[in-house]
């Protein structure tokens, strides 16, 4: 089966749910980034656009926007779930893909991975081949999916880039959280105030051990612990610390599931069907900022999901503009279309937050 792309629908991402973020917390964008993908009926994508061509509205108020006509280099934070042995068998010889596909022309990249704790595995580097070796070294560690605890922490990382580059969060990891203390509402807060795009790539933890191969072998050196992971190595950061944000969780509609083999026993997909009444932060955050979660098993799957998020990156218009200035705390809803193209297909960020300066 191939890939599908979550859609979870714009009302959600506008974050009517009633979060907020603490008064005392300020940070100002100056400029707000709307990365914005146009693609035709047939998926294609549509190129050779200006910026008369594009209707951006912030709160159905049409704004002037700047159309940037060099791309910028990416910082790209790569997040990837190490508590789980049989995705990281399917991960390891992906990595040669990650340089020139996403990265691109001077890009950098960092790795972080978690399970249960959050680990920075590798800072910045422009060297893609460090991330790509890193890649074929991991082993399975520890318990849980503190998913939205590591896209804080690579929202941190990012927070750090120059303005001047594009800032990404791949992630790598089951559609669930098992483990965060944080909360969604303070991820979602955090890549809108820092213009952070994020893609995701999702798998069942049920469905996935089925696609295993027999003659898959874990890295020199593994250790088998229990439920098939490998037991942790020795030096693991410290989980991040708590941050004093509201406690409200989005709540997102059931989704469908997705798989691309057609093995399943009945209490493995009661388990996902389950799960599927839970807020799914992976499609829940990249949906708010313009991205795309695609549901992957196989390792082919991962390889084209990766094609595909590496081609609409590049493919990509990027608009900027100036927000108005803001009274209160508030969500401003994000809208582009093409002016008198309604047969195209456009995709954004959802919004930004306001912030009283």
């Amino acid at each position: 089966m191939q890939y599908r792309r979550a859609a979870v629908p714009l009302l959600v991402c506008t974050l009517a749910f009633g979060w907020q973020p603490d008064a005392p917390f300020r940070s100002n964008v100056p400029l707000v980034v709307a990365p914005v993908t146009v693609v035709d009926r047939k998926g294609r994508p549509v190129e050779n656009l200006s910026a008369a061509d594009f209707i951006l509205t912030d709160k159905g108020e049409p704004q002037r926007v700047n159309l940037d006509e060099i791309r910028a280099p990416i910082s790209l934070v790569l997040v990837v779930q190490t508590s789980f042995q049989p995705m990281l068998d399917k991960l390891r010889g992906l990595g040669n893909m990650i340089g020139p596909m996403v990265m691109g022309q001077d890009g950098e990249v960092a790795l972080i991975t978690f399970g249960r704790e959050v680990s920075v595995d590798q800072p910045f580097t422009p060297h893609a081949a460090v991330i790509a070796h890193k890649l074929t070294q991991l082993q399975a560690w520890g318990k849980g999916a503190s998913t939205v605890d590591a896209v804080l922490r690579a929202t941190e990382l990012l927070a750090q880039a120059a303005p001047s580059r594009r800032r990404v969060i791949l992630l790598i990891s089951e559609d669930t959280d098992r483990s965060s203390r944080a909360k969604p509402g303070e991820a979602l807060f955090q890549v809108a105030q820092h213009n952070i795009s994020l893609y995701a790539m999702t798998f069942s933890r049920f469905l996935m051990p089925f696609t295993v191969k027999p003659a898959d072998d874990l890295p020199p050196g593994a250790l088998k612990g229990e439920s098939g992971c490998q037991k942790p190595p020795p030096e693991r950061t410290a989980p991040i610390t708590e941050r004093p944000f509201a406690d409200k969780v989005p709540t997102l509609p059931p989704k469908p599931l997705q798989s691309d083999c057609n093995k399943a026993d009945l209490l493995a997909l009661f388990g996902e069907l389950k799960r599927a009444t839970a807020p799914h932060p992976a499609s829940l955050l990249s949906a708010y900022t313009g991205g795309s979660a695609d549901g992957v098993l196989r390792k082919n799957a991962m390889e084209r999901a990766l094609e595909a998020i590496g081609s609409e990156l590049h493919t990509q218009y990027v608009l900027t503009f100036t927000p108005p200035a803001a009274a209160e705390i508030e969500f401003h809803n994000v809208k582009v279309v093409i002016r008198g193209r309604p047969d195209l297909t456009v995709r954004t960020r959802a919004g930004y937050w306001s912030i009283p300066r």
